[in-house]
């Protein structure tokens, strides 16, 4: 209600007398402006790559005509501003987000741009990999040092990068340990940083998106050839990122800003559909007899195993019992035995999984009825009909049979959405 007209017909109608009025300009005036830091830091950002490409640009154009010492001296010069910014930002304005955004930026990116025009000249041989390691090494304090949301994100691309480029992309592959190393000196900055004092913010939104997807795109970079593992990982990390969102991040203002909540959830519908066809299930058993007890992997899958439990008895202590009616709960906590069950047996392999399914799509038709939002229980139906039409492809049916189905469906979602729709007119009436 920040509009003048406003308040002035409120004062006019009674509801507000004239010293409340004033009151409340004042509040509005002492309240600082998100909109305008948000553009203060976007400008900022762009200002600083704006100059970095300048920089680059004046440089490139003499560049053969200068001596080796001046070219050492002039890619030095860049991250000697860099480091003049953030000391500017941290003793003169260390309150101003677009100060300390900008110049963790412009220096972040100015390193990495000395140390790759200091190898040209040079002539240092190495490989893409060791370049990222070592430029995320030396930008890695800044922002602990500026408390820039930006420059943790620059480094969570550049670790996501340098862990696919390890183990992916190069060869011989290797495990990219250095990668988790990364995350547990990253993880305090996003806990305490940007999800207390930045709640709810554009930062935050970021953060939950990318770390999840940097953790699911490198989970793989543990294994080797233990596709039954990995197959267990992947699972249990995706219902454990969703239980992280669900449980601990509800204060969020909406599912599509918890990516936590939506990847968590998302994959593990998608790796219960693929779970659904009895074929998946006859070649687990070939992987997981070449599992061993005693690997990273197996560890890895103990450690998700005791983080799950841990989180679900948080939040049990909490006095949240939510999560006892959730299945993807205790696909969780029983994982190891359902994949258990489709080793041995492929046809009860695919049975579980179309189980599972069911009670998910089921839950969430419940949940979105109880909480009346049309959203969730649509995600439900939206399930069930993923699931059918999956069905397709491994039943013979007839077509007649198949449309039906369909009818069926469709039924089922304009009742759905009718009585949910109903509802809302009685209940505000």
């Amino acid at each position: 209600m920040k509009n003048e007209a406003e308040l002035q017909e409120l004062v006019e109608a009674g509801l507000l007398t004239t010293d409340q009025a004033e009151q409340i300009r004042a509040y509005w005036a002492a309240k600082p402006n998100v909109g305008n830091q948000r553009l203060l830091v976007i400008f900022s950002l762009l200002g600083a790559l704006l100059v970095g490409l300048g920089i680059i640009l004046v440089v490139a154009h003499n560049w053969d005509d200068l001596g080796r010492l001046s070219k050492t001296i002039l890619v030095i010069i860049p991250v000697l501003i860099g480091q003049a910014a953030a000391w500017y930002s941290l003793r003169r304005k260390p309150e101003s987000a677009a100060w300390r955004e900008g110049s963790g930026v412009f220096l972040t990116l100015s390193l990495g741009a000395c140390l790759a025009m200091i190898s040209q000249i040079y002539h240092i041989d190495g490989r893409l990999s060791d370049f990222l390691l070592t430029w995320i090494w030396l930008a890695f304090p800044i922002m602990y040092v500026l408390n820039s949301g930006i420059s943790s994100l620059l480094i969570w691309m550049g670790i996501t990068w340098y862990a696919c480029e390890t183990a992916y992309w190069s060869y011989p592959t290797e495990v990219a340990w250095q990668y988790w190393i990364f995350v547990l000196l990253t993880l305090p900055f996003y806990y305490f940083k940007i999800r207390q004092e930045r709640a709810n913010s554009n930062y935050q939104t970021f953060h939950d998106w990318f770390v999840p997807l940097s953790l699911v795109i490198c989970l793989g970079t543990i294994g080797n050839e233990l596709v039954g593992y990995l197959w267990l990982i992947y699972h249990l990390a995706l219902i454990l990122f969703y239980v992280m969102g669900k449980y601990l991040l509800e204060q969020r203002s909406s599912i599509l800003s918890n990516g936590w909540l939506v990847i968590g959830l998302v994959g593990s519908i998608i790796m219960l559909l693929i779970q659904s066809f009895r074929e998946l299930w006859t070649e687990v058993p070939t992987s997981w007899a070449n599992m061993e007890w005693q690997g990273p992997e197996f560890f890895v899958f103990l450690i998700l195993n005791v983080l799950l439990l841990a989180l679900l008895t948080l939040h049990d202590q909490r006095g949240g019992r939510e999560w006892r009616t959730n299945p993807l709960c205790y696909l969780g906590l029983l994982i190891f035995f359902y994949y258990w069950v489709g080793w041995y047996d492929d046809m009860m392999g695919a049975v579980l999984a179309n189980l599972l399914l069911l009670g998910i799509g089921l839950y969430h038709i419940f949940l979105g009825t109880q909480r009346d939002h049309l959203g969730i229980l649509n995600f439900g139906l939206l399930i069930i009909t993923f699931q059918i039409a999956f069905r397709f492809f491994d039943t013979e049916m007839s077509f007649a049979l198949r449309g039906m189905l369909f009818l069926l469906l469709g039924a089922g979602f304009f009742a759905a959405n009718s009585y949910i729709i109903r509802r809302r007119k009685s209940q505000q009436s």
